[in-house]
């Protein structure tokens, strides 16, 4: 009954006393030397908790419980009760009891002949019974052999005699060891103080030569006038090339301050030309507002040109359909005044008699005359307008002759620093001015190359990845850092969408370019951030908590005013 109760492992298993024995020969046995074998290990004694009383059973054949019935030393008993439920397994010495005992609440119980498992259904909460025979042990044994286990305590014994004299033996060599290594040591004490004798007496002999030779030079010496005047011109010459040293250190000095003041007054140009550049675009901005408003009144002026012209000529085709110009009428017009008020004469007392001759229809020449007066006007206002246009295109032309140089060296500022960093991160980068016929439609183009294969090309939402936009949009902006003065500059979530080695990179081009001096003030906003970044003294970190716990700012306030006062 026992060896069923157990499962399979415990059967077989070793109990460490120790939980140092059990590491050692996990060690030893199952990882050095991959054996098969289970072994277990208690901290404290178990407990056992019953939830049934057996005596209540005793009228239906209760004998004890499982753990009652075996004999076996406590720390192999404790391991079994431990790891198996033998303690809750009933034993009973009748079978005639069979029904009464399947309607208790015991879920597992022996019987003479067999073995009860009790289940519940999860889902029905119907109980069934698995009953099995009770099968005869084949590790457990009751019986003893008492020859083999005399054989086994003569062998035990003659190995603690061998291992007493081995002991002993182990004690003699270790003592043996002892008194060699103690010899060992005062033999290298006394080696160390003999060399440390050596050293000192070879510093010795070293410095009393040293010293022979300074005697002997002295006492050679004759007459140590002449050293001293040799020395003195020494200083003497000495302190004129200090002097002269000195002198020169000025000369510096005032180059220095000089190019300190050459490079103000070429800031202060330079704060001119910006203002210039400006004034400048305001007045090409102007006139190409003049220029835009004076080529609407031209085209407007053509369109009425054409039509008054168009307009003519029907009227001529119509005047023509009804008297066609003969060449006897040519003969005549050749006949006709040369001067211009002669001819208005003329014109005017044909009229009158033609009015009066022909009366059917005389709105054709008066609307004649105003559409050959309406064409003279619009020639002469359309003559204007050219002429002002060439003065216009002129003036743009002189001033975009004085602020496009200056922007294009901007330009090529921004393009050096952005190739730079680019190069820095294995890529290629470039800023190309795009120019248009329409001031309007200028700007920069910004072009990038990720991959060794691809070639430079525009950046748009449409040939490169999110991460890869984000990396350009981060490389321009830390161009234009050196050339754009702001009190502090804010960049928010501009990590998003990249991948961790363009974030790496880009967090480092930000650390260089942002904690050099004389830069503004750098705000990097994110909710995340890779772990072991560069990081440097100028930096710091600033976490933001926020959530249902926090306190609300009035809160705070309220608490932050009573630390104060406390502090006080």
């Amino acid at each position: 009954m026992l060896e069923m109760s157990l499962p399979a492992w415990l059967r077989y298993a070793f109990v460490a006393e120790y939980e140092e024995d059990k590491e050692i020969f996990l060690k030893e046995l199952v990882d050095a030397k991959r054996l098969v074998l289970s072994v277990t290990y208690l901290p404290q004694k178990p407990v056992v908790r019953r939830e049934h009383n057996l005596d209540d059973y005793r009228k239906f054949g209760a004998e004890a419980w499982l753990d009652e019935l075996f004999a076996a030393p406590d720390l192999v008993r404790d391991a079994i009760i431990e790891n198996s439920g033998v303690a809750h397994v009933a034993v009973f010495n009748d079978k005639n009891y069979a029904k009464q005992i399947a309607e208790s609440p015991l879920l597992h119980y022996y019987t003479p002949e067999s073995r009860y498992d009790k289940t519940r259904s999860r889902y029905g909460g119907n109980d069934s019974t698995a009953v099995s025979g009770i099968t005869p042990s084949k590790v457990f044994s009751s019986g003893v052999d008492e020859s083999m286990k005399q054989e086994l305590m003569d062998e035990h014994n003659r190995n603690q005699t061998e291992l007493k004299a081995a002991e002993a033996e182990v004690g003699k060599l270790m003592a043996a060891e002892t008194a060699a290594q103690k010899a060992l040591s005062d033999l290298k004490k006394q080696k160390d103080t003999l060399n440390a004798s050596k050293k000192k007496y070879d510093t010795v002999t070293r410095q009393l030569a040293f010293k022979k030779t300074q005697l002997e030079d002295l006492m050679k010496a004759e007459d140590t006038t002449k050293e001293e005047a040799s020395l003195r011109n020494q200083i003497a010459n000495l302190g004129t090339r200090r002097f002269k040293t000195v002198l020169e250190l000025v000369g510096i000095m005032r180059q220095h301050t000089d190019s300190l003041l050459k490079v103000d007054k070429v800031l202060l140009k330079r704060v001119e030309a910006n203002a210039l550049s400006m004034r400048l675009a305001n007045e090409v901005a102007l006139a190409e507002s003049a220029y835009a408003n004076k080529k609407r009144e031209m085209e407007q002026i053509e369109r009425e040109f054409t039509r008054a012209r168009e307009k003519t000529k029907e009227l001529r085709d119509k005047a023509e359909s009804i008297a066609l110009l003969t060449e006897e009428l040519k003969a005549s017009f050749d006949g006709l005044p040369n001067t211009t008020q002669e001819l208005d004469e003329a014109i005017e007392t044909v009229t009158l008699a033609a009015n009066a001759i022909f009366q059917t229809n005389p709105e054709v020449i008066r609307l004649y005359e105003k559409r050959q007066k309406e064409i003279q006007e619009l020639e002469e206002r359309l003559g204007g307008n050219v002429s002002e246009a060439d003065h216009l295109r002129d003036k743009i032309t002189t001033v975009r002759s004085q602020w496009e140089p200056p922007l294009e060296e901007l330009v090529g500022q921004i393009k050096g620093s952005f190739s730079k960093f680019f190069a820095e991160i294995g890529c290629a980068g470039d800023v190309v001015l795009s120019k248009h016929e329409d001031f309007k439609e200028w700007g920069l183009e910004l072009r990038v190359k990720f991959r060794n294969t691809d070639n430079l090309a525009a950046l748009t939402a449409h040939l490169q990845s999110g991460g890869e936009r984000s990396v350009a949009t981060m490389l321009f902006l830390i161009s234009l850092q050196h050339i754009t003065p702001v009190p502090f500059r804010v960049v928010d979530e501009i990590n998003q969408g990249m991948d961790p080695h363009n974030e790496r990179m880009i967090f480092s081009q930000v650390v260089h370019s942002a904690t050099r001096p004389g830069l503004p003030q750098y705000f990097l906003i994110t909710p995340k951030l890779l772990p072991d970044l560069e990081w440097t003294s100028a930096m710091t970190v600033l976490c933001v908590f926020n959530g249902p716990w926090m306190l609300s700012q009035e809160d705070w306030e309220d608490v932050s005013t009573k630390r104060l006062a406390r502090s006080k």
